[in-house]
C-alpha cells in the first residue's frame, strides 16, 4: 500500500513538474550555458551533503566500535580479576 502511494505521488509530481516546466520555458529563450552551470551548481551540493554525510556516519560507527571495545576490555579484566 505505502509503495503503491510512493509510486503514484512520484508520477504524479514528475508530471506536474514536466507540464510547468515545458509550459512556462519558452523555447527562443532558453539559455542552456546558465541551465548547465546551475545544474552543476545543484548536482555539486547534494554530492557534497551526501558526502559529508556518509563520513559521519562511518566515523560515527567507527566511534561506537572503539568504545564498545573498551567497555569489553573493562568486562574481561574484571572476569579475569574475580
Amino acid at each position: 500500500m505505502n509503495n503503491n502511494f510512493r509510486i503514484i505521488l512520484y508520477i504524479v509530481i514528475f508530471s506536474i513538474s514536466s507540464i510547468i516546466l515545458f509550459y512556462f520555458t519558452p523555447t527562443n529563450a532558453f539559455d542552456k550555458k546558465e541551465l548547465l552551470s546551475m545544474m552543476v551548481s545543484v548536482i555539486s551540493i547534494i554530492v557534497a551533503i551526501l558526502v559529508t554525510y556518509l563520513f559521519s556516519k562511518l566515523f560515527a560507527e567507527k566511534t561506537i566500535r572503539i568504545e564498545r571495545k573498551k567497555e569489553i576490555d573493562e568486562f574481561s579484566k574484571k572476569k579475569l580479576h574475580t
